[in-house]
């Protein structure tokens, strides 16, 4: 137990983040587990470093093939006995690696670790940013082994993420660490509870009062307007509206706002009078599309994989127009295809709770969705949504009556804002964002 009151996970030192050296040697293996209410193993992954560029072969586990229940991990991984090779990692794990924050994170340490060791820090490779993601805050249901199961790469546990109470310290961490100032205790800090999340701003996972697992949301200090406020108030507004949208609390913090969204991947129970967290499989909808960074891709278009894999096509076939409409009216235009996400059922894929809800403001950015509605067309056009609604299984009189109650939820913009003390000035900007399709 370090003095801050709780647990590091394995592979820290208290005196530096000191991380077990997992760098490729030409060719490693992996044994790879699916957490849900029981442990199963998958498959196996075998990673290859040449010369810098990662390859992977994925193979699945006999018994896995023929278990009740069993499913492709994500569409470039076909539910066969044969191996599949690609060249850097498989879609399914792309999604459980840490993106633009949690990398900053892992670079720094590789950096204060070579300090400590006297030697060059290594160039991070794509692999090493899925390894040395923390066990028990990484993305989705699925573990990594390099001893058959008996221990987890990156193994930590409910001690190793700090309580609610820390909050003061991580949003005062994740401010140096965005200023490049931080100590080797602070990046420690941050480490365990952040380098799984996905995203480019500062965040960290905390534990909740009954054990919750959520993602707290801080504000950077270059920031123009109170950012962790404004997305709370468009997750009340997505819960007015009708939307699957997971839990959130704002939090005041010496003179800051933290915003804290529950993980929607993560079930919390007693089992024989314990606390015990379980795992949801998750797959975002660029990995369900098998699209890249760059593609043009639509709302049309992850309809028709709902259509396809969907374990309840229709009721989610509904709730992504509801969604796609939303993000109009709330001036969401970061709708890219990795904040669309998908969660396993016994069935098949169901759409996960909306989450990075980020409204911008058209003097910030062009009043267009990043996904497209359909085909090429983004602009922020409701009647063009109520013209295809027929796509997502609605009919065009029940698609008008969603528009109006989307659009009665978030004309209450304003009441909501000023409940948590949003500063006049910047109401005064977020007009034009919230009113824009009104």
């Amino acid at each position: 137990m370090t003095p801050s009151g709780f647990c590091l996970m394995k592979g820290v030192s208290p005196n530096g983040p000191v991380f077990p050296d997992k760098r490729l040697s030409m060719n490693e293996q992996y044994s790879i587990y699916l957490q849900r209410e029981r442990l199963d193993l998958v498959g196996t992954l075998r990673l290859n470093n040449v010369r810098g560029r990662v390859s992977s072969v994925f193979t699945y586990d006999p018994q896995w093939l023929s278990a009740p229940g069993a499913f492709a991990l994500s569409p470039d991984l076909s539910l066969d006995q044969y191996p599949k090779a690609c060249s850097g990692l498989f879609l399914c794990f792309q999604d459980c690696s840490p993106d633009r924050w949690g990398r900053v994170l892992l670079q720094r340490q590789e950096r204060l670790a070579a300090a400590a060791e006297g030697r060059t820090p290594r160039a991070l490779l794509e692999s090493d940013f899925l390894l040395r993601v923390a066990d028990h805050t990484r993305q989705g249901a699925l573990r990594i082994s390099a001893d058959g199961g008996k221990t987890f790469l990156a193994e930590s546990g409910p001690d190793s993420v700090p309580p609610l109470v820390y909050l003061p310290k991580l949003l005062h961490a994740a401010q140096r660490v965005s200023k490049q100032t931080e100590s080797a205790d602070e990046l420690r800090l941050l480490v365990e509870p952040g380098s799984s999340l996905g995203g480019a701003r500062p965040k960290a996972s905390v534990l909740g009062t009954n054990g919750e697992l959520y993602i707290a949301k801080f504000p950077k200090q270059e920031d123009e307007r109170d950012i962790p406020l404004w997305e709370y108030v468009t997750y009340q507004l997505a819960h007015k509206a009708g939307l699957k949208a997971p839990e959130v609390q704002l939090h005041h913090i010496a003179g800051k706002n933290v915003l804290l969204v529950r993980r929607f991947d993560r079930t919390c129970g007693l089992q024989e009078g314990q606390q015990v967290t379980g795992r949801i499989p998750f797959l975002s909808a660029m990995s369900l599309l098998q699209a890249e960074d760059g593609d043009h891709s639509s709302y049309a278009d992850i309809a028709a994989v709902l259509q396809a894999e969907g374990a309840a096509p229709r009721d989610d076939l509904q709730e992504l127009w509801s969604r796609m409409v939303f993000n109009m009216c709330v001036y969401n235009v970061d709708d890219h295809l990795r904040n669309h996400g998908f969660l396993r059922e016994v069935s098949g894929w169901r759409l996960s709770p909306v989450y990075d809800l980020e409204t911008s403001h058209p003097g910030e950015k062009s009043a267009m969705l990043h996904t497209a509605l359909i085909d090429e067309e983004c602009d922020l056009n409701v009647n063009t949504a109520v013209e295809i609604a027929e796509f997502f299984r609605l009919r065009t009189s029940e698609a008008q009556q969603r528009l109006a109650q989307i659009r009665e939820a978030v004309s209450s913009w304003r009441q909501e804002a000023l409940k948590v003390g949003a500063r006049a000035a910047e109401v005064q900007v977020m007009k034009d964002a919230y009113e824009y399709c009104l």
